[in-house]
């Protein structure tokens, strides 16, 4: 009489370890990748950094010339 295998695997003990490769991968890729972006793409958008370039004027109090910032309209 031939035996045959209903299982087609062999029953085993689960670790999760490609799960744990693949979801550390995927962090580190988008870390990667967010890290790039922000090098090429500014964070502070380069408006506003001009805009409070304007903004700022050096005024004296005292003996002391002292950057302040005015508001614009």
């Amino acid at each position: 009489m031939i035996t045959v295998n209903r299982f087609p695997f062999q029953w085993g003990d689960y670790g999760p370890r490609i799960e744990l490769v693949i979801s550390v991968g995927s962090l580190s890729l988008f870390l990667l990748l967010y890290a790039l972006a922000s090098r090429l793409i500014p964070l502070i958008p380069v408006w506003e950094v001009v805009e409070g370039q304007h903004a700022t004027q050096l005024r004296r109090i005292g003996k002391a010339k002292v950057p302040t910032v005015t508001n614009l309209e």
